[in-house]
């Protein structure tokens, strides 16, 4: 089953496994009143910060933004995946990389995933959802 939603979450939460890779702190901490690079979505009044949930075969994917989302497709379409230490190497054992299971890291289930995971991106692209 592959479907794709949107939780609104309160601000502390809003932080997916991907966001320390992709969303930068100009503070050079990551922390809540951090200004990011690329930005994070805004907060909706009364609702929260939106994050993106995909769901596939494999996996559920979360995502706090669609610079996250352009990022996952990025680097799960390549054939061969980066090793950490060109991704980040201080965090290698945290990475968003290093936390999928081997099913959603094999080259024939990442095919589909990603052909996936870019019908949602354009779809959230359209929707201004994220």
């Amino acid at each position: 089953m592959k479907r794709f939603y949107i939780k609104h979450v309160p601000k502390e939460q809003r932080f997916s496994p991907m966001s320390l890779s992709v969303h930068k702190a100009d503070t050079g901490f990551y922390e809540m009143k951090a200004k990011y690079t690329p930005p994070f979505p805004k907060e909706i009044p009364t609702k929260g910060f939106p994050v993106l949930f995909v769901e596939t075969n494999y996996f559920v994917f979360q995502f706090s933004s669609r610079y996250e989302l352009k990022r996952c497709i990025e680097v799960l379409s390549q054939k061969h995946l980066p090793s950490l230490h060109e991704e980040m190497d201080s965090i290698r054992n945290q990475h968003w990389l290093n936390r999928l299971p081997a099913s959603v890291k094999a080259w024939n289930h990442r095919e589909k995933i990603v052909k996936y995971l870019e019908e949602v991106l354009e779809q959230v692209e359209k929707e201004n959802i994220l």
